[in-house]
């Protein structure tokens, strides 16, 4: 919040409120799970990427080390982590082009991602190793179980509820929910943050209020939550898993916008 909207302290002080109160929140990060080092590491690498987008000169070698310490330990907390790679060598090569040199994307793109590859690494090759599959997800839906036909579009609207409940705050087994009109007050949070925000958004494009190079830091946590939403759509088609809190990862993104759409 403190990156994309400076001259906006009531953001960052909004988007922290309703992190710091989101029920959900609350549960997942009292609860023992690697949810909770992924949310972490998931919103670091994001303000990572932010900070690297935003830099006008070379950036400094410690800021590639903290990119590729950060994605390796995300890649061993949770597969989806590894779906922000591709855009951190997106904004090495969008500096790279910038500063018209190729430092950034040779340098940045080896300390990052040889600390990643050193770090996560030997996990994957392990799984393909033993399961013959990097991810070693074939094994976990063995356990967990697989529905019996691939949810399609219509299916997985159907289940909108309990993924909102489950983002605002679906407690115990996920059979525990908050009264009906507590989950009416949050969606109607919810709705008008992300209708605010959408409405800034298109003021300042048709306005041409922001330059390129500060739609670019914006982008990113616009588009990271939207990758998110679309592994997860992934993910419940194929088990059933319609819980919100898998968005946590991009929570930051997601409170951010909400905030200013307020």
């Amino acid at each position: 919040g403190r990156r994309l909207f400076p001259e906006r302290p009531e953001v960052r002080l909004g988007a922290a409120a309703l992190n710091a109160f989101l029920p959900m929140f609350l549960f997942i990060s009292g609860s023992v799970n690697n949810d909770n080092l992924s949310n972490l590491l998931g919103n670091l690498l994001t303000l990572e990427i932010v900070i690297l987008l935003a830099a006008q000169a070379q950036p400094r070698w410690w800021l590639y080390v903290l990119l590729g310490v950060t994605a390796g330990a995300g890649l061993l907390a949770k597969f989806n982590i590894g779906f922000l790679i591709p855009v951190v060598a997106l904004a090495l090569l969008i500096i790279s082009l910038r500063l018209r040199s190729l430092r950034p994307l040779l340098l940045g793109g080896l300390i990052s991602g040889g600390l990643t590859v050193l770090i996560a690494g030997w996990w994957y090759a392990r799984n393909a190793q033993l399961y013959g599959d990097p991810t070693g997800l074939n094994v976990f839906l063995d356990l967990v179980g697989r529905r019996a036909i691939p949810a399609n579009a219509a299916q997985l609207w159907a289940e909108r509820d309990s993924f909102l409940q489950a983002f605002w705050g679906f407690f115990g087994g996920v059979n525990v929910p908050l009264p009906g009109f507590v989950y009416a007050l949050f969606n109607l949070i919810g709705a008008i943050g992300i209708a605010g925000a959408a409405v800034f958004c298109v003021r300042t494009l048709i306005r041409r209020e922001w330059a390129l190079d500060r739609w670019l830091p914006a982008i990113v946590t616009l588009l990271w939550p939207l990758i998110s939403f679309l592994s997860y759509l992934s993910w419940t088609a194929t088990t059933q898993a319609s819980q919100g809190r898998l968005l946590f990862a991009a929570l930051s993104s997601i409170l951010v916008w909400i905030a200013l759409g307020l």
